[in-house]
């Protein structure tokens, strides 16, 4: 019921944000944590590899925050990919059944300059690295944000391709203390909302239901808020 953090760990929040928008600060953080790392005012063309509530959050920040122009959202759900849509997205690719090498709308040659500068991969399977590694630009940058269930291996990473087109891949594991408030002030003055986020609200004696009903519900739902 009760925990001890340390006081220089805890922000204030602005009393115009709800308390389900603070909620979803610290995902919000993580998403805006990647997307620096990117270099995002500099870019025009961004793949955005899974729109769960990660990727739609980082597609709202490139469009409202950063302006890029040409986001593509790739997913296997096509709701999700709806949504990602909405939220910025100028084009869409649904990878469900496919292969993920021979798609028509992904370049399948690593060693050919691809059309976009910068790549942010959730999903972080081999498939998914192929795909950055492909169509990326010369001097490109991706960043890893997504983490696997299992360790993934990439035993036959194009290294060449890699060095011929001078790539940068970048890791991201949550985020920065200064993250914290730069999206509080988004969430306050609208650059982005969050609240489509929730998809659904449990009272805290549901919480066993919330749990058995997200195990239904996983490849449609975002973020379960529980209210106390």
């Amino acid at each position: 019921e009760y925990i001890t953090v340390k006081e220089d760990m805890l922000f204030d929040v602005p009393q115009s944000i709800s308390d389900e928008e603070a909620s979803l600060v610290e995902p919000s953080a993580v998403a805006y944590h990647g997307v620096q790392k990117l270099d995002p005012s500099n870019l025009k063309k961004v793949m955005v590899i899974g729109t769960g509530t990660l990727g739609l959050l980082s597609i709202k920040i490139l469009k409202n925050k950063y302006k890029v122009k040409d986001i593509t959202a790739v997913d296997i759900s096509e709701k999700k990919l709806e949504t990602a849509m909405e939220s910025g997205a100028n084009s869409l690719i649904n990878l469900k059944g496919k292969d993920w090498k021979t798609i028509e709308s992904l370049n399948s040659n690593p060693f050919i300059s691809g059309d976009y500068e910068g790549i942010i991969d959730y999903v972080s399977i081999s498939q998914s690295m192929d795909i950055s590694i492909a169509n990326l630009k010369k001097g490109g940058s991706m960043v890893i944000t997504g983490l696997p269930h299992n360790d993934v291996v990439i035993e036959k990473l194009p290294y060449f391709a890699i060095a011929n087109k001078e790539l940068s891949i970048k890791g991201c594991y949550c985020y920065v203390k200064q993250d914290f408030p730069d999206i509080m002030e988004m969430i306050v003055d609208k650059t982005i909302e969050v609240d489509e986020m929730v998809s659904v609200k449990y009272d805290l004696k549901e919480v066993a239901k919330a749990f058995s009903d997200w195990e239904e519900n996983y490849s449609e739902w975002y973020k379960i808020l529980i209210r106390p």
